[in-house]
């Protein structure tokens, strides 16, 4: 059972409010027996959950959270959508996911709550923007009033381990332990195996102190965290300076 908090940003943000919502949703079954075999497997997994000490990502943020970007044909953008050209592979795991053409819902969160896992799209702070340009597109690992922390490559919310392929570090979609077995392939060429030792050695040594996010900011991350820039290099960003939600990329 997860418990996870909601952002609702207003379109000038002074206060937050936050709701917890119980997740999953138990449909409700006949039967004497069969709702006690579904009751006793639900505290079981209560159990677990709760043992587990692992801080899992928003269902809700399904169209985020798949190994490739939802297509959207050109047809299909609506009103208050922008196409943008991102141009970067700071969101790549593999795909090239997210490298050129984007679409943009810049009045998603005018109704609706930000999500652990989306993908927003931002206004740059102004001592990067020589570097990333005016805005940039980054995924939400930390919401407001939570605590971060990262070890060796490993995110962690209020002292448990974010569980999500988001929550530890990764190049082109490979987290430390599969560029570790990809070392073991007999065929691969020294300049590729220098390659991934660089990785892994840097995957080891990327920590932060803990840090708690500011009520009216948020923590990002890019999915490739060797090429992107985000909060680990200039902290939080405002909730003032998100610019909307990104959908998914532009079919060609």
């Amino acid at each position: 059972m997860n418990l996870r908090p909601m952002v609702q940003l207003k379109s000038c943000p002074k206060r937050l409010t936050y709701k917890w919502i119980l997740c999953p949703t138990i449909t409700r079954l006949s039967g004497v027996l069969l709702m006690y075999r579904i009751m006793s497997g639900f505290l079981i997994t209560l159990a677990f959950l709760l043992f587990s000490g692992c801080v899992s990502e928003s269902n809700e943020s399904n169209i985020n959270l798949t190994s490739e970007a939802r297509k959207i044909n050109k047809s299909e953008v609506g009103e208050n959508q922008i196409i943008v050209h991102h141009g970067y592979d700071s969101m790549d795991r593999g795909n090239k996911e997210f490298t050129a053409e984007i679409v943009v819902d810049t009045k998603h969160y005018s109704n609706n709550p930000i999500n652990r896992g989306d993908i927003v799209y931002y206004r740059v702070p102004n001592e990067f923007k020589e570097r990333m340009g005016e805005y940039s597109i980054s995924r939400v690992v930390g919401l407001p009033g939570e605590k971060i922390k990262i070890t060796s490559g490993r995110v962690y919310v209020d002292g448990k381990p974010l569980d999500t392929f988001y929550g530890e570090a990764r190049r082109l979609g490979s987290n430390v332990n599969e560029l570790k077995e990809a070392l073991s392939n007999a065929g691969l060429k020294e300049n590729a195996k220098n390659n991934i030792e660089t990785m892994v050695e840097y995957f080891g040594s990327i920590n932060m102190d803990e840090i708690e996010v500011p009520e009216d900011e948020l923590f990002i991350i890019g999915d490739d965290w060797f090429r992107s820039n985000d909060s680990r290099s200039f902290g939080p960003i405002s909730l003032q300076d998100i610019e909307g939600k990104v959908l998914g990329e532009l079919s060609n």
